[in-house]
């Protein structure tokens, strides 16, 4: 598809979830993950070179304050969504 848009996903949470939507996401040729963001840096860092992509944060309002997310995925426990995807909205 020439000139189709690509999106790019900010992943919140490091765990299994996300590790399988990595593999969705790859399977989208107009889909790029630019940044992924855990409470631990160090998560945060590992999945992103494990997977990689670009840009690792330590919490959710790192990767919200950029500029080039156009959609956030996030996966981490239950308790947390609301306030999290309310965040992103």
């Amino acid at each position: 598809m020439s000139g189709a848009r690509t999106w790019r996903f900010g992943v919140v949470g490091t765990g299994a979830m996300s590790a399988t939507m990595m593999g969705c996401f790859g399977l989208e040729p107009r889909v790029e993950v630019a940044a992924v963001a855990s409470a631990d840096v160090a998560r945060a860092r590992a999945f992103a070179d494990r997977f990689g992509i670009a840009h690792a944060h330590a919490g959710l309002d790192a990767l919200l304050a950029r500029d080039d997310i156009d959609a956030v995925y996030i996966a981490t426990t239950n308790e947390k969504h609301k306030a999290q995807t309310l965040a992103a909205a």
